[in-house]
């Protein structure tokens, strides 16, 4: 039976592995952003010394590497691997060495979910192995002491809050504990070997399958989207943003938050926008999502409002945790508006991490003349507003028009004013910001004036794309399906958005 468990064992593991590299590497780089894990003393005293202050000491130390996906999927493979092993030392009874899987399968399911961090697998995994060494004493006298001794100890170092998984209601808490005790409770006194090894194998197949369809119904395949584009988007990486939106059409509205932007930044969002689907504007922001409304406000010049989002979306962290990326965009906003002492306050935090060291470091070194002089700090640092406004999601618009007044220069600011009135089918308002545009007029706002042009004049068009157009939506029958040749169009949209 040890060959089939050896294979059973690595089975699981590089399953494990490669859907956390491959299936969920986002998610990895989404959690790791939203914790820290200093190298100070300071930092260590105050986690480690209260209640379960070891067990979250040694989470956020794994999770800071899950800035390497590679190695982050490795971590949980080999966490979750841990704890099967843990059981698996109590069984000598083929019969049960498939069940020694089912809390690490549940455990795999609920890190599928970002709420959950690595505190509660760590804390079941030292759990089953203290009772391991527990067990290995020869007398019931030592092992009774040794009970009583390890109980208060473990409960001090890895339980506390984190028993109840603070993350977690109490009857997932119940649910795995009972489960991993069960199987524990069976292999210690079930030692008789009562099954041969196809039993084991086809145990194993089941196991696996019901693991396999508990993943896959709890794996986010949504949320996985909108971290990777959130990803790319706090990289800058517009090129590429465009290129997977091209490759498969946004499932979310804050992806296609994402894809806008991009647009917006590589100056094409009039020309390519209702190429993919849009429905109003929300498609342009959603302020209730705030990671991703804090990364457009950034980058459109709102330096301000991009630090109170920051701030809130800090806030709402899963674990109430500062999270590592959220601290550095806190000093970049800072660092901006002048705010040299409360930046570098942040960046002397991040320099004792291992993996934004260098970047704290070299913003360190900046004062005020290089951040104007730097080609993205520079930019959006003269992109300020000086004019109070009123901030919230119903006055977007507004903060883009004062912006739009104040520096025309701002293209993007510009051109999500000019998209923000098309989305919202607002035909007045974006017709005054049609004078002074420069020939040739980008796409949709060519096809918007040509829409207003036949409004304005009771019915003449004189653009032949536009008649077209018209041609083919009065022989459709109020039928879109049979329109998808101009679906690309701001007409299109106009009509049946």
């Amino acid at each position: 039976m040890k060959k089939t468990d050896t294979i059973a064992t690595s089975i699981f593991a590089l399953a494990s592995f490669l859907f956390f590299f491959l299936a969920y590497r986002y998610h990895l780089l989404e959690c790791e952003s939203s914790q820290l894990f200093l190298f100070t003393g300071d930092f260590f005293r105050e986690t480690v010394l209260c209640s379960g202050g070891l067990c979250n000491y040694l989470s956020r130390f794994l999770i800071q590497f899950y800035h390497i996906p590679l190695i982050g999927a490795a971590i949980i493979a080999l966490a979750l691997t841990a704890l099967r092993y843990g059981l698996s030392v109590f069984c000598k009874n083929s019969f049960l060495l498939p069940f020694t899987f089912v809390p690490s399968i549940f455990y795999w399911t609920l890190l599928c979910d970002n709420n959950y961090t690595l505190n509660g697998l760590l804390a079941l995994t030292a759990a089953i192995f203290i009772v391991a060494g527990i067990m290995k004493l020869s007398s019931w006298k030592g092992r009774g002491i040794a009970a009583l001794v390890a109980a208060p100890v473990f409960y001090f170092l890895f339980a506390g809050r984190f028993f109840l998984y603070a993350e977690a209601p109490v009857w997932v808490f119940v649910l795995i504990w009972g489960i991993a005790a069960v199987v524990m409770f069976f292999c210690i006194f079930l030692r008789e070997n009562t099954s041969g090894r196809g039993w084991c194998i086809v145990m194993l197949a089941v196991v696996f399958g019901a693991g396999g369809v508990a993943v896959w119904q709890n794996c986010n395949v949504l949320d996985e989207e909108i971290f990777k584009y959130t990803f790319m988007v706090r990289n800058r990486e517009w090129h590429k943003i465009e290129q997977c939106a091209v490759k498969r059409q946004p499932l979310s509205p804050i992806s296609t938050n994402a894809l806008n932007l991009a647009l917006a930044e590589s100056g094409r969002l009039g020309d390519k926008a209702f190429a993919f689907f849009q429905k109003g504007g929300r498609s342009l922001i959603n302020f209730e999502e705030r990671q991703m409304s804090a990364e457009i406000i950034f980058n459109l010049g709102f330096i301000n409002e991009a630090r109170h989002i920051t701030f809130e979306a800090m806030a709402s962290n899963p674990d109430l945790q500062r999270g590592a990326f959220q601290l550095f965009r806190l000093a970049q906003t800072d660092l901006i508006a002048g705010r040299m002492t409360v930046a570098h306050k942040y960046l002397k935090t991040l320099s004792r991490t291992v993996f934004y060291r260098k970047n704290a470091m070299e913003l360190l070194k900046m004062d005020e003349e290089a951040v104007s002089s730097h080609p993205l700090y520079g930019h959006l640092k003269r992109m300020q507003p000086t004019a109070p406004f009123r901030f919230d999601a119903s006055s977007f618009e507004k903060m883009l028009e004062i912006m739009v007044e104040q520096h025309p220069e701002n293209t993007p600011a510009g051109d999500y004013l000019r998209m923000s009135y098309l989305l919202n089918k607002d035909l007045k308002s974006f017709e005054r910001m049609l004078h002074g545009l420069q020939e040739p007029l980008a796409k949709h706002y060519k096809e918007a004036g040509e829409m207003i042009s036949a409004l304005k004049s009771g019915g003449t068009v004189t653009s032949a794309g536009l008649q077209d157009y018209i041609t083919a939506y009065n022989n459709c029958g109020g039928n879109p399906d049979r329109l998808q040749r101009f679906s690309g169009t701001y007409w299109f949209y106009y009509n049946f958005r």
